[in-house]
């Protein structure tokens, strides 16, 4: 997180919106804690996890598109704060649904709840998380942002195992201009991505790299030193 907001202080505001995503399927409340550590600190960061409200904070999908920004105290100057966005389109185990009807409101607490709303692994997650306006929502946030030009998204611990996510990777590819970089925990993990993502029978678009632990013990390896371009390019 400190090094998200590291090199989103680098960015330039007029160029590039001083904005980054954490996407995750997963239900657990680590990246909420590891962000509430850092801010603690005298970071110059905006958390955006979703929520409007104050004691009650409700889910609003449209609430991820907001910006802040810092005034001076003569209005001589507006400076763009840098925001991570966290979106959780399998929901949360903070999340709590009051209502049972299509717009039925989700509560975002500070603790675990007896009843969270999450999409459940049981194989439909892609029909489950569809027919729920606030996944979809989700959804359709992440679409948006791969579509964007001269985006980069970094994939870690994630092995595209969700098709409906799949899909929308590989439909996203046609973006060009988009940069995938995919971490594997295991060498052999990117035959496994290859075959999950539907790329086991062609080639892999040029715009998506895996990174293994292989190539670190090799230092001067061209694809490190693409990563290398990537993230200088980034700050």
């Amino acid at each position: 997180m400190r090094s998200i907001s590291v090199i989103l202080n680098f960015s330039n505001s007029r160029e590039t919106p001083r904005e980054a995503n954490i996407f995750t399927t997963n239900y657990d409340l680590f990246i909420e804690k590891a962000v509430d550590e850092v801010l603690k600190e005298e970071v110059s960061l905006v958390f955006n996890d979703g929520a409007r409200g104050h004691f009650n904070r409700f889910l609003d999908s449209s609430n991820f598109n907001r910006t802040v920004s810092y005034e001076g105290l003569n209005n001589n100057y507006i400076d763009e704060l840098p925001s991570l966005t966290l979106i959780k389109p399998h929901g949360s185990v903070n999340w709590e649904k009051i209502g049972e009807s299509e717009n039925a409101k989700v509560i975002i607490k500070n603790k675990v709840v007896e009843s969270p709303m999450v999409v459940p692994p049981t194989g439909n997650e892609g029909r489950d998380t569809f027919m729920d306006n606030h996944f979809h929502d989700m959804l359709r946030v992440f679409q948006l942002e791969l579509d964007k030009p001269e985006s980069v998204l970094f994939i870690l611990g994630f092995s595209f195992q969700d098709d409906h996510i799949a899909r929308m990777i590989r439909r996203a590819l046609r973006n060009r201009s988009l940069i995938i970089e995919c971490f594997c925990w295991k060498n052999e993990d990117e035959q496994k991505y290859k075959e999950n993502l539907g790329f086991n029978s062609q080639g892999i678009p040029h715009n998506f790299k895996f990174i293994k632990p292989s190539q670190f013990e090799d230092k001067d390896n061209l694809e490190l030193k693409d990563l290398t371009k990537v993230l200088r390019g980034i700050l």
